[in-house]
């Protein structure tokens, strides 16, 4: 008898380091009204891969990533952490969901303890977790430091005193204190001019190769999820619209509302986006994009639409998937 065991391993996908399956944060806003954030979502990582989330402002990007880092309660669904449903930990179980995800913040000037030395930034983690001693914990931060590159002599530092850039690798060097398995990065580089900004993204992408990290990349900025991200989903209103390779959605988007946003962060393109985002209280029936929609029919406005696939690896929710194409001719490459 022949024991087939490590060949059916080989061929094995590999696990997902994160997956949210119909995820929903909603608050409630006096008077029985509910904001639903976050409204069903379905996403997943896998190991050494990065997925981009965009989306308008208000479409509920960031607190998803909050969601996922515990920073806000999951009002239903699950997030599988390698596995581990973690939604709603507590105690000891949060301690060890932060060994394996971490959060790099928007503004390092505000997620940094002006008070606290960059030594003391890097080390406490460590201590909080009970890694090593003080002179073990020393080297850590003198070696994170080094990967973030940036020199021993910042640990004696303020954030009051270093750069915006500087500042983000500080946070983004405590992020990796604990040897972490998935970065939630929100919007990490909205803060720094456009050369901070290529440096910054270009350590992210070095440190990924490096240490085999996933990174769930929230942005505004399409050219950035372009350039750094193997997969982009689009949110709007709470909930995702499209998902695809990244190269495939910004050479076809399906849906209109991406092919609206990619249009319009294109040099010299028109905007592609028409009207505002309507109340996240109030939602339309129907597609919530339906009032904003070149394509928009009845049934738009009747049904909203489920996510089904458009091509291997690509789906969209959308009735008219794929005919944006009709009004809307894609743009030429943009230089990233």
């Amino acid at each position: 008898m022949t024991d087939n065991t490590a060949d059916t391993t080989e061929r094995m996908p590999p696990r997902p380091v994160i997956e949210t399956v119909d995820l929903r944060t909603h608050f409630r806003i006096g008077r029985g009204k509910v904001l639903k954030a976050v409204d069903g979502i379905s996403l997943s990582i896998l190991p050494g891969r990065t997925l981009a989330l965009v989306g308008e402002s208000g479409s509920g990007k960031s607190t998803y990533g909050r969601t996922i880092a515990q920073l806000e309660g999951a009002t239903s669904g699950a997030i599988l952490l390698e596995g581990h449903d973690i939604a709603g930990a507590r105690g000891r179980e949060l301690r060890h969901v932060y060994e394996r995800l971490q959060m790099v913040f928007q503004n390092p000037m505000t997620s940094l303890s002006p008070r606290f030395s960059i030594r003391r930034t890097l080390t406490e983690p460590l201590k909080l977790h009970k890694r090593g001693d003080a002179t073990e914990r020393e080297a850590r931060a003198r070696a994170l430091l080094a990967q973030v590159g940036l020199r021993e002599d910042f640990l004696g530092s303020y954030p009051g005193h270093m750069s915006g850039g500087q500042r983000q690798r500080i946070g983004i060097a405590r992020a990796l204190a604990l040897e972490p398995k998935l970065i939630i990065a929100d919007e990490p580089t909205a803060s720094l001019d456009v050369s901070t900004q290529a440096q910054v993204i270009n350590l992210m992408l070095k440190l990924q190769r490096d240490l085999d990290l996933a990174y769930l990349f929230i942005t505004h900025d399409l050219r950035i999820a372009r350039h750094i991200s193997h997969d982009t989903a689009v949110m709007y209103l709470g909930k995702v619209v499209e998902k695809a390779p990244t190269a495939s959605l910004f050479a076809a988007p399906a849906h209109p509302y991406t092919a609206g946003l990619v249009a319009r962060r294109r040099p010299g393109e028109k905007a592609g986006l028409t009207g505002s985002v309507p109340s996240q209280i109030d939602r339309p029936a129907g597609c919530h994009f339906a009032g904003r929609c070149p394509l928009a029919t009845d049934l738009c406005r009747r049904e909203y639409p489920e996510m089904r696939m458009w091509q291997p690896g690509h789906i969209v929710a959308c009735h008219r998937a794929g005919e944006i194409a009709n009004v809307m001719p894609p743009a030429a490459p943009e230089a990233v």
